[in-house]
């Protein structure tokens, strides 16, 4: 860039964001830069002399002599006149408090300029420009609208508090466009969040009616082979009572036949008594018959 704009005379405008800081040691150069554009070391002496002798015939045309110092000074000048450093800093943090007091160059050699809060009508213009691909949002007719309504409410209402809280406490709370940007990107994430909830909560729902609806299939068909059953089993308890009476009156039938046979019995115990009494007795005469003789 020193060479583009301090020889060829290209208007060149280096922007520098906070987060591209990764080291410390860059403020050194970016303080030097800033406070006389002239870097230590910033090229070897071979290149800083093909600087020096580029300038050579315009210092000449501006009237200096042309030694290494008024040629290095004319170069310099061209770089501090076409180069331009753009650096955005966040005011959020202490970061850029304890830069400023280390390198003061940020602050005396430069110019402020203080971006200006996003009226409403860029905050809702933005809020539909990055929630106009949220299915779950343009699928209703006037969501969008509205939810890009509230989503400027909210950060002007923060921007109304971080006022009140600096009159009440002396403290800052900035709102910035990237904190917009940020509400934004979180209710993105939020709502892709409970949309994958309330997906899965349908899904075990549907799953829960689904087994309801077969257990309800299940039991209407036992129903049916209970009515069936039941037909049956009152048949066969008909049946079974009908047997039940004709197996009673067998039963008194076959009480009474023996009863009948229990008489006969007895008589015939009765008549056998009599046989072996009559038996004994003409046993006992022939035994007497023969010791007679």
């Amino acid at each position: 860039m020193y060479q583009k704009t301090g020889i060829k005379g290209l208007g060149i405008a280096f922007i520098l964001t906070d987060s591209q800081i990764v080291n410390e040691n860059f403020l050194v150069l970016i303080n030097d830069f800033l406070a006389s554009g002239n870097i230590a070391d910033l090229m070897p002496k071979d290149e800083k002399d093909n600087c020096c002798n580029a300038v050579r015939g315009e210092v000449k045309q501006a009237g200096l002599q042309d030694t290494q110092e008024n040629l290095w000074d004319y170069f310099i000048e061209k770089v501090r006149k076409y180069l331009h450093l753009v650096l955005c800093f966040s005011p959020v943090g202490d970061t850029f408090r304890i830069r400023a007091r280390q390198f003061p160059a940020l602050i005396n050699d430069t110019v402020y300029d203080f971006f200006l809060g996003w009226s409403q009508e860029a905050l809702m213009k933005v809020a539909n420009r990055f929630i106009k691909d949220v299915e779950a949002i343009t699928a209703t007719e006037g969501l969008q609208e509205s939810v890009a309504l509230h989503m400027a409410f909210v950060h002007r209402s923060v921007e109304a508090a971080s006022a009140e809280f600096f009159s009440s406490e002396r403290r800052y709370n900035y709102t910035t466009p990237k904190s917009f940007l940020d509400l934004i990107s979180l209710y993105k994430k939020m709502l892709a969040s409970k949309k994958d909830g309330i997906n899965k909560l349908r899904e075990r729902l549907e799953n829960g009616l689904e087994k309801m609806n077969s257990a309800a299939e299940q039991v209407a068909e036992l129903q049916e082979n209970l009515i069936k059953d039941m037909a049956i089993v009152e048949a066969k308890k008909k049946a079974t009572d009908e047997l039940l009476v004709v197996v009673g009156q067998e039963t008194a039938v076959a009480e009474e036949q023996k009863a009948a046979a229990a008489v006969e019995e007895a008589g015939c115990t009765k008549i056998k008594e009599e046989v072996m009494a009559f038996q004994a007795e003409c046993d006992k005469d022939l035994a007497a018959a023969g010791d007679d003789k």
